[in-house]
């Protein structure tokens, strides 16, 4: 079968699939109505995201009006919070000899389905599950979103470092070429600054994100839902070591289901037949 050769028997790293941990009831909800729901940026984990900086005090070195360059400014980083809709994945890490550094004795850690601390931090301390999609095929759902009024980001994997420096420089410093469309009105979402969507501190680089992302004009909030559908990408779920043994999942076509176990060893996949 496809998924067992790629989940179970291949020992390589694969970067054509693409892991998103969940509650049991969340995977209900998007196994039920094949959807899945994108986040805000004021619903991240990471402070450089989440924290509200629309009042900072912004430095220039241009002689505009400094109130009307602040005000446009903070009305760019309120957009910002408000529009941005964004989906994360964990992906396999590179296997023995990919990398220097990423050495793996024999096991499976390397894959991203193998996170223990995403099974504890995001699928309910390893009592939810793990949709598997293929990459390539989700792009295409997601692209569908695409309108006059909905911009899709390039996908692409976070960056890890803790050298913030030019981050502080961009987001904290304008000039005259900082200009979009003759204002600053849409400053924090130019090409300039939209890179740091896919920038992260080394803190959560164990999480090895691929993230999707958009801006959708229409909403107001960020506490307005935004949902992508996907058609053929799901390929397995995997559930957790402590998910509840009562419970049975009814066949999905196209779709195969396994329980992740752990030995001394590391972790494998046990495939389960509904």
């Amino acid at each position: 079968m496809f998924m067992k050769d790629k989940l179970i028997d291949n020992t390589i790293s694969d970067d054509t699939l693409i892991y998103h941990y969940t509650s049991f009831n969340s995977a209900c909800m998007i196994l039920d109505t094949k959807r899945v729901r994108l986040s805000s940026l004021v619903n991240t984990n990471d402070p450089l995201e989440f924290m509200d900086k629309s009042l900072n005090i912004i430095e220039h070195d241009i002689h505009n009006t400094t109130l009307t360059i602040d005000c446009e400014l903070n009305k760019s980083f309120v957009e910002r919070q408000n529009i941005v809709r964004l989906l994360c994945f964990s992906v396999d890490f590179p296997c023995i000899g990919e990398e220097k550094n990423q050495e793996y004795t024999g096991n499976l850690l390397f894959k991203g389905w193998a996170r223990s601390r995403m099974w504890a931090q995001y699928a309910d301390n390893h009592r939810g599950i793990c949709l598997v999609f293929d990459k390539d095929e989700f792009r295409k759902d997601f692209g569908k979103l695409r309108n006059d009024d909905i911009e899709i980001f390039q996908d692409q994997k976070i960056t890890y470092t803790n050298n913030l420096s030019d981050l502080d420089e961009n987001m904290t410093h304008v000039s005259n070429n900082d200009k979009t469309d003759g204002s600053f009105e849409h400053f924090y979402l130019d090409e300039k600054r939209r890179k740091y969507l896919f920038q992260k501190c080394e803190d959560y680089r164990d999480e090895n994100e691929y993230r999707f992302v958009l801006a959708d004009k229409k909403l107001k909030s960020p506490n307005e839902e935004k949902y992508v559908e996907y058609t053929t990408s799901l390929k397995a779920i995997i559930l957790g070591p402590r998910f509840p043994k009562n419970i049975r999942f009814s066949k999905l076509s196209g779709v195969e289901v396994y329980q992740i176990n752990w030995e001394y060893d590391g972790p494998y996949l046990i495939p389960l037949t509904l």
